[in-house]
């Protein structure tokens, strides 16, 4: 039986497409470092640079507290409710280094992530596939953390601060170190936690092993019934 032209030309350039067989690569566990690495990595690193990571709190925390205690001493009487602005900075501050101190000195969200992750026993592209998975789970988790403290900082150290400008005397040391504390409340934004970056970074990695895209277009074979046919390969590859 013959056939039709159309039916003919619609066959000679159909679109073959060869599915290679075998099993499939996941980025998740060709990236490197690894999500599970990574949490090993960090939970080294934060007992080596904490201090440094949480540098912009405590000074943030500490000229809130500071410009609090002074403009309580040096208040301007004839500002309405003065006395409550500087009580409210020192809460502010107070309560933000005490908060950034146990941040550098007892919190461990990697240590306690990679703990997690390592229960996850197992030799199969699975179990390891779920391990790898949970692991980028709790490095996001932590970035996300990092960003609401960040900000949080920011908004509050900054009003704070700025409540007590107007409840100190002028040219005395209570405002200037209460407009110095406004300043230093952005401290948290340009010199944000670490846990952001860690994060970006892995994601960066992960994005980069991913090869170029390659096609070719000509004769080839079709799968569906093993003849020669016009079409087009189109592949990635892992780097």
């Amino acid at each position: 039986m013959k056939l039709s032209m159309p039916l003919f030309l619609v066959l000679l350039f159909s679109f073959g497409v060869q599915a290679q067989s075998g099993s499939p690569n996941y980025p998740e566990l060709m990236v490197v470092p690894k999500a599970s690495e990574r949490l090993n990595i960090e939970a080294s690193r934060s007992d080596l640079n904490g201090w440094s990571n949480f540098l912009p709190l405590h000074v943030a925390a500490t000229t809130t507290l500071t410009a609090g205690i002074l403009t309580l001493n040096d208040l301007d009487k004839d500002h309405d409710s003065a006395g409550i602005y500087p009580k409210i900075a020192i809460a502010v501050g107070a309560g933000w280094l005490a908060t950034s101190v146990w941040l550098h000195s007892s919190y461990r969200p990697y240590y306690k992530s990679y703990q997690e992750v390592k229960k996850i026993n197992g030799q199969t592209t699975r179990v390891q596939l779920a391990a790898e998975r949970m692991a980028e789970e709790h490095i996001n988790q932590i970035a996300t953390l990092g960003k609401k403290i960040k900000w949080l900082s920011f908004l509050t150290n900054a009003g704070a601060s700025a409540l007590t400008i107007g409840s100190a005397k002028n040219d005395s040391a209570a405002k200037g170190t209460a407009l110095l504390g406004t300043l230093t409340s952005f401290l948290p934004l340009l010199f944000p936690l670490s846990w952001e970056q860690v994060s970006e970074d892995q994601q960066s990695y992960k994005k980069k092993i991913f090869g170029p895209v390659s096609f070719s277009n000509g004769l080839i074979i079709n799968p569906a019934n093993q003849k020669p046919s016009m079409g087009m390969y189109l592949t990635t590859y892992f780097n």
